[in-house]
């Protein structure tokens, strides 16, 4: 149930970036039209923003101040819904600077007041400044926004999460009223339980996201280098799965990628100047029809999961959050972790120019295929339409599976435990407003059915809807590894979510050799076939060999 949203006035954002601008733009729109009172340490960026915004917004939006004691004093408002009047302030930070302003803070907050920490803090770390932060009455709550700045600015999926109390309720009615709406018209803000689970859902979801992006990544290579398709082409082809109710039917990150090869180089925006709502575009319209594309021009590294001459420690790191949960819970993830750890390969240029001085384009570089290179080659078209589409499909969908996988065992481990049907409502507010956004495969993971609730079991892959999928699509993945290989296109996210998929449905691994290795010379013991565990001793746990066999005398 939205709560009405009219109870609140006022809000009071930190952070003028990309992301804090267009919550701000947001909250000062229509249904809430709030007074958005508006700080950052960069007075002249909070100045420049409120000048530039639309007219319609400009006067809820106050600003700039010079400091934190002016900013707070502009949040009071006698008719707040809060206990004791209480304000309420939303960080949009990066998580390195969170700590020290709510230190700077604390001198400006009084009892009833509530903080909303939406950067990409490490859950526990929330955890923790929850703690000191309650004790002093003031209420410390974690925000996790699933989409991108666009989204912030349109409606967001968003996830919350804190103690259990009335303020509370009080600002998820206020996030439900400027979320997304999925097709029933249902908000995409929900509250996700206590602590900072709210942080350790956008970590998995940015997991799934970063997944579902290596694998993309892959298929454009091989559109562009290997097909040698135009990017208007590209463009097209992906717009084509977006749209024709198909597998990946409204996938944002399709439809993303169709835009990004479609922009000109005319649409560039000078880097680190806050994106506007100018609706100028007739300079646009006029020149880019003479530009070179944008995305042929942007370098090869992407820098954002690493420390950088300009971000020390690296500005985005739920990627390294969700790499260490993964160890910590011993979670089998091999499409997220390869696509970061391609993407932090990427970053080192200079090393990889290196290699590829001694070993050459014959392994390092993708070749143009001759036979698929014409847009009528019936070659071509069976490519796109079955093997490229399909193979596509099932590596986003092994990215989901493993992000899930580590909802579902949190699920089982949280304290306290979840409700049954919290890892479905979380999965349901990425209809709307989440960079993860998908119609087929959310439809496929919420479907009701008979035989079991997929999104309540130990792990997704061996559920029914699940496998028949993989049954019926897998070959197509198999097919695209091999041309990928063949072709010497860069594919590891794709080759590791078909790998995952045959290691995850084996009946007898190699491993029994690993074992015995490891036995051989570590003494770790093993275990012996004719004791293989039934299904109902393996949710007992696992047993840790039992056995040692004195391969060689010491």
């Amino acid at each position: 149930m939205v709560m009405a949203a009219t109870q609140f006035k006022k809000i009071g954002i930190i952070g003028a970036g990309a992301i804090g601008s267009n919550v701000a733009l947001l909250f000062s729109s229509a249904p809430t039209n709030l007074e958005v009172s508006l700080y950052d340490k960069d007075i002249n960026l909070t100045k420049s923003f409120i000048a530039h915004a639309p007219t319609s917004n400009r006067s809820h939006l106050k600003g700039p101040f010079k400091d934190l004691t002016p900013f707070a004093a502009s949040l009071e408002d006698e008719a707040s819904p809060l206990p004791n009047k209480g304000r309420v302030v939303l960080l949009c930070l990066p998580y390195d600077q969170v700590l020290r302003v709510l230190t700077e803070l604390q001198k400006d907050l009084r009892e009833g007041d509530v903080v909303i920490d939406a950067s990409d803090s490490y859950y526990r770390d929330a955890e923790a400044r929850q703690k000191i932060m309650n004790k002093n009455q003031v209420l410390l709550l974690s925000l996790g926004i699933a989409g991108g700045y666009q989204d912030a600015r349109r409606g967001p999926s968003m996830a919350l999460s804190g103690e259990d109390c009335e303020a509370k309720k009080k600002v998820l009615g206020l996030l439900q009223a400027v979320s997304g709406k999925d097709s029933n018209g249902h908000p995409c803000a929900i509250d996700v339980g206590e602590g900072g689970t709210a942080h350790f859902v956008k970590m998995v979801h940015d997991g799934i996201e970063q997944g579902m992006m290596g694998v993309l990544n892959e298929a454009w290579e091989i559109m562009f280098k290997c097909l040698s398709m135009k990017l208007g082409e590209i463009a097209e082809v992906f717009g084509e799965w977006v749209t024709d109710g198909g597998k990946m039917h409204n996938n944002y990150l399709l439809a993303v990628g169709s835009e990004v090869c479609y922009k000109r180089k005319s649409h560039i925006t000078q880097s680190g100047s806050n994106p506007t709502t100018s609706t100028d575009t007739s300079l646009h319209e006029k020149i880019d029809h003479l530009s070179p594309f944008l995305v042929n021009s942007i370098q090869d590294t992407v820098t954002q999961d690493v420390p950088t001459t300009t971000t020390s420690p690296a500005s985005t790191t739920t990627a390294h959050f969700l790499s260490a949960t993964l160890l910590t819970h011993y979670i089998s993830a091999p499409t997220i972790a390869a696509s970061h750890y391609y993407r932090v390969a990427s970053s080192h240029r200079a090393q990889r120019l290196a290699l590829f001085q001694l070993v050459g384009g014959e392994v390092c570089a993708a070749k143009k295929q001759a036979e698929y290179a014409y847009k009528d080659s019936p070659k071509r078209k069976e490519f796109l339409d079955h093997t490229l589409r399909h193979g596509v499909y099932i590596g986003f969908l092994t990215a989901y599976a493993q992000g899930i996988n580590v909802l579902l065992k949190a699920a089982r481990v949280a304290s306290p435990r979840w409700p049954k049907d919290r890892v479905a409502s979380i999965v349901g507010s990425w209809r709307t407003g989440a960079i993860i956004e998908d119609d087929s495969i959310l439809d496929l993971l919420l479907k009701k059915s008979p035989e079991e609730e997929i999104l309540q079991q130990k792990n997704l892959l061996p559920t029914l809807p699940f496998a028949a999928e993989l049954s019926d699509n897998l070959h197509h993945l198999k097919d695209l590894v091999l041309k990928g290989v063949e072709w010497d296109a860069h594919v590891p996210a794709l080759s590791a979510a078909l790998e995952y998929i045959k290691y995850c449905g084996g009946k007898h691994l190699p491993t029994q050799f690993m074992q015995a290795q490891i036995d051989y010379f570590g003494a770790r013991g093993f275990d012996l076939k004719k004791e293989a565990a039934s299904e109902e001793q393996d949710r007992k746990g696992i047993k840790g060999g039992g056995h040692h066999f004195e391969w060689e005398k010491a």
